[in-house]
C-alpha cells in the first residue's frame, strides 16, 4: 500500500524518476535534467543503464546541431542523472514518476502496482504509453487521482496529458506547468483516445500512403516526394515508417479493434509490411527499411528534383490530395468525438509535425463541400466506417 504518512498536497515537482532506460526513458531523463530537475533512472537491466549515457549523447548531438544547448550544459546534464536497479531506492524521493516500459498491458499494470506501493503518497504516477489507454492501467493503483498519461513525442516539443477516470484537475495543472518548464508544449485531451491526437492523425496518413502503393501501385518514393513538396516537410510517410520502425507498424496492425474497425485496410497492409519484416528490414534501427541508412535518399539534395511532365504533376497532386483528405478525416473525427478542441487538434499537428498548417486550415483551403464529396470514397476504401462518415458530416454541418 502507498505510504500514507507523506503530505499528498505537493505544490511543485523537483525529483523525477524515469522507469525504463530505453529510448524514451533516456530521452525524457535528459530533457528533465537539462531543465534543472533531479533525475533518477531505473531499469532492471544493468546493461541498459550502462548504455544510457551513450544513448543520451546521441540526443545531445541532435540538440547541439539544432543550437538548443551548448556542450557544457549537455555534459553536465548527463553527469547529473543517477541510475539504479533498485526500484525502492529510485522512487524514495520522487515527486513524479514517468514509466516507459515495454508496450504490454500486463507488464505496465504490474509496474504501476509496484510503484503505487513503493512511492511516497504525494508522488504522481504517469505512463508514457503510446498505445494503451489510461483506463487500461489506472484501476490497478490506489492513487487514481494522481495517475495520468504523460506522453512524449520523440524529438518533438509536443507532450500529451491524458487524465484518467479519477485524475485530479490540480494534478493536470501541475503537469502542465512541468511540461512548460521543459520548454515543451502541453496538450491536454478532453478524454482518452487510442493514438491520442497527433498519432491518431499520423496513423491515417501512414495507412493511406501504404494503400496508395498497394491499391494504386504508386512508388513509395513518389508518395514521399509529393508529401514533402506540397506540405513543406523534411520527411515523407515512408521515411516516417522507417523512423518509427516497421515492426512497430506491424504490431499496430495486429491489434484488434472493436467492431472490426479498419479490418479491411489491415488485411491489405499486413502482408505489405510483413514482406519487409521477413527480410529483417525494420527501418532506421536495422539500417534499411524503405530507404538505406544513415544516408537515405530523401535527405539527398536532388531527391525532390525529377520529372516535371503533366502526368507526373497530376500524380503528385492526386497523392497529396489523398493524403490531405486522410489527415482531415482524422482531425474532424477527433473534434467530433470531443477528444480535443479544433484549435488543439491543429496545434498538435503543427507542433508535432513542425508544419505551418493544421488540418482544419487545410480543410478551409480545400473547401468543406469538396471534402464532403470525397468522404464516400474513403468509406469504399475501408479507411473509415460509414458511421464515422456520418459523424464527420454532422460535425461539419454544425460548423456551417
Amino acid at each position: 500500500m502507498a505510504n500514507t504518512n507523506d503530505d499528498k498536497a505537493i505544490m511543485k515537482i523537483e525529483n523525477v524518476c524515469f522507469v525504463g532506460a530505453g529510448t524514451m526513458g533516456c530521452y525524457n531523463a535528459l530533457v528533465a535534467s537539462l531543465s534543472g530537475y533531479k533525475v533518477t533512472v531505473f531499469d532492471t537491466n544493468k546493461e541498459n543503464l550502462t548504455l544510457m549515457a551513450n544513448r543520451q549523447q546521441e540526443f545531445s548531438e541532435i540538440f547541439l546541431a539544432n543550437g538548443i544547448y551548448n556542450p557544457t550544459m549537455l555534459e553536465q546534464a548527463i553527469a547529473n542523472i543517477s541510475s539504479t536497479t533498485d526500484l525502492a531506492k529510485a522512487v524514495e524521493n520522487a515527486d513524479l514518476v514517468s514509466e516507459s516500459v515495454f508496450e504490454q498491458l500486463d507488464i505496465k499494470r504490474q509496474v504501476h502496482q509496484q510503484l503505487d506501493q513503493l512511492c511516497p503518497a504525494h508522488t504522481i504516477l504517469t505512463t508514457n504509453s503510446s498505445g494503451l489507454l489510461v483506463s487500461d492501467i489506472e484501476d490497478i493503483v490506489e492513487r487514481g487521482e494522481r495517475f495520468v498519461a504523460l506522453h512524449t513525442h520523440l524529438l518533438s516539443p509536443l507532450v500529451d496529458i491524458v487524465k484518467g477516470p479519477r485524475t485530479s484537475v490540480d494534478i493536470v495543472s501541475l503537469l502542465k506547468n512541468y511540461v512548460e518548464s521543459l520548454g515543451a508544449v502541453p496538450l491536454v485531451l478532453n478524454k482518452e483516445n487510442p493514438g491520442y491526437v497527433l498519432n491518431a492523425m499520423i496513423a491515417k496518413l501512414l495507412s493511406t500512403a501504404m494503400l496508395l502503393v498497394v491499391d494504386n501501385n504508386i512508388d513509395f518514393e513518389a508518395i514521399d516526394k509529393a508529401w514533402m513538396q506540397n506540405a513543406n516537410s523534411t520527411m515523407g510517410p515512408f521515411g516516417m515508417l522507417d523512423m518509427f520502425g516497421l515492426d512497430i507498424t506491424q504490431y499496430g496492425l495486429q491489434i484488434e479493434e472493436p467492431n472490426g474497425r479498419m479490418k479491411q485496410v489491415k488485411a491489405k497492409l499486413t502482408p505489405f509490411i510483413a514482406d519487409y519484416i521477413d527480410k529483417g528490414l525494420l527501418g532506421v534501427k536495422t539500417g534499411q527499411g524503405f530507404y538505406h541508412y544513415p544516408n537515405p535518399a530523401f535527405k539527398q539534395q536532388d531527391f525532390l528534383l525529377g520529372d516535371n511532365s503533366i502526368a507526373k504533376n497530376n500524380e503528385n497532386a492526386f497523392i497529396y490530395q489523398r493524403l490531405s483528405f486522410a489527415i482531415i478525416i482524422g482531425a474532424v473525427l477527433l473534434a467530433a468525438n470531443d477528444i480535443a478542441e479544433q484549435e488543439d487538434v491543429d496545434k498538435a499537428w503543427m507542433v508535432g509535425m513542425m508544419l505551418p498548417k493544421g488540418p482544419f486550415v487545410l480543410l478551409t483551403e480545400m473547401g468543406v463541400e469538396a471534402f464532403k464529396e470525397s468522404l464516400q470514397l474513403f468509406v469504399e476504401f475501408g479507411s473509415i466506417l460509414p458511421g464515422d462518415a456520418e459523424k464527420i458530416e454532422k460535425h461539419l454541418h454544425q460548423l456551417d
